[in-house]
């Protein structure tokens, strides 16, 4: 019997779908693209979009936060652009 319960130990794979907490980075980028347009629409006001922001927040890293940050105050953000 334990032979059988060692053959049959399943381990879940992080990039199955349906394991969705196991990648956040996608949801990362995502997230913060929209508090980026939502500065754009709001020209320049970040005030409007905190809520947003507190989102982007919940779900990157805050090394990954403060890179785009600088990115985009030097104009180098490679983020979703609106025409």
């Amino acid at each position: 019997m334990s032979n059988y319960l060692e053959e049959k130990v399943i381990t879940s794979k992080s990039d199955r779908k349906h394991f969705y907490a196991a990648n956040q980075s996608l949801h990362c980028w995502h997230k913060y693209n929209e508090y980026v347009l939502c500065v754009k629409k709001a020209t320049g006001d970040e005030d409007a979009c905190t809520n947003l922001r507190a989102s982007a927040i919940s779900f990157c890293p805050e090394e990954w936060v403060t890179n785009w940050d600088e990115a985009r105050q030097n104009g180098k953000f490679l983020g979703v652009q609106e025409h």
